[in-house]
């Protein structure tokens, strides 16, 4: 589908706000994401996790770098700024040392069926498709995923090093790139039918991470005997 521009009434940007706002409580409230946070996991979770984030943008910005050269429209959107493959390695060499990138890493840091999933949506996806995994992964990173990070470093006591994912050491003032990136999305003044396609990949961008969730939760609240709430 070609990218068009008109005019809506809606923006693209308030249309995604609006249209993901249960699908991203649903995924922010999952069991596993709660046990993290309040430190009834182990540091081995939050690896886990990582390992999962790596497969996920390693194929999300693979897919970026492409779409980025055909579609010229989406390049102030699909700024190399927010780039976290790189960022995650290095809190893997860290927290690991190194050990993730055996040949045959160990289990826990192996993408999980649901990952698989996910990266399999973000392979086959349309450059419109794309802005929605996008939108979803990087403009989380850059709200919640601050909030996450300062309560990683007091549950678990990690320090920036094992935190890169987190830090946008290329963008100086996190709230005003926040703006910026919205204007972007709104600037593409996509049509109804297209804000559309974008609104419903969003959502399930939304749902593979909370079945990412359910199967780190299955296999680490499981494991530490701990009781997902209902």
């Amino acid at each position: 589908m070609t990218i068009t521009a008109d005019h809506t009434t809606t923006t693209l940007s308030v249309a995604l706000r609006e249209g993901t706002r249960t699908d991203h409580d649903h995924a922010e409230g999952a069991d596993f994401i709660g046990a993290l946070m309040s430190g009834r996991l182990p540091l081995g979770a939050y690896i886990a996790l990582a390992a999962q984030q790596h497969a996920i943008y390693g194929a999300l910005e693979a897919a970026v770098t492409t779409t980025r050269t055909g579609e010229p429209r989406l390049a102030a959107l699909f700024d190399p700024l927010l780039d976290r493959t790189a960022a995650i390695e290095a809190d893997l060499d860290y927290l690991t040392e190194g050990l993730w990138r055996a040949d045959t890493p160990t289990a826990e840091w192996s993408a999980l069926p649901a990952t698989e999933r996910y990266v399999e949506a973000i392979n086959e996806a349309t450059p419109l498709q794309l802005i929605a995994h996008h939108y979803v992964r990087y403009l989380g990173d850059l709200s919640g995923g601050q909030v996450v990070r300062r309560r990683l470093q007091e549950t678990y006591g990690l320090s920036e090093a094992g935190l890169a994912f987190y830090t946008f050491a290329g963008i100086e003032r996190i709230k005003p790139y926040r703006d910026g990136y919205r204007r972007a999305l709104d600037e593409l003044a996509l049509p109804a039918d297209q804000q559309a396609v974008v609104v419903a990949e969003a959502q399930a961008a939304f749902g593979h991470n909370r079945d990412m969730f359910g199967d780190l939760g299955q296999r680490w609240l499981a494991w530490c005997a701990l009781t997902p709430t209902t």
